[in-house]
């Protein structure tokens, strides 16, 4: 979707912009999720949808599980616990759904 991929965009932009404009007293990073469980997404992409996309992420990604929640959180607190030299930074949050391309090892 055209709409989506934009506001990724703008989100992108925005942290580098906010990083240059409010270090050194407040840093900005994203956290970029990828499939986050829950009812939300569920309703969202419909039953049936959400239940392929679900097996297919853990049937390939380098992880081979669908995140949650807490995965995103867990992000979050790694930036406000471990990050106070890390600012304009996005991280991938997606058990690996970025390394597509990448061959993955036989279980």
């Amino acid at each position: 979707c055209i709409a989506y991929a934009a506001s990724k965009g703008a989100v992108n932009t925005m942290t580098l912009s906010l990083a240059r404009a409010l270090g050194p007293e407040i840093r900005v990073n994203t956290v970029c999720p990828g499939f986050v469980q829950g009812s939300w997404l569920r309703e969202g992409m419909g039953a049936e949808r959400y239940d392929t996309t679900k097996k297919h992420l853990e049937d390939t990604t380098a992880l081979r599980r669908a995140g949650g929640p807490e995965h995103m959180a867990e992000a979050i607190l790694m930036f406000l616990e471990s990050g106070s030299h890390i600012t304009g930074e996005f991280l991938l949050a997606d058990g690996g759904m970025h390394l597509a391309g990448a061959p993955l090892r036989a279980n």
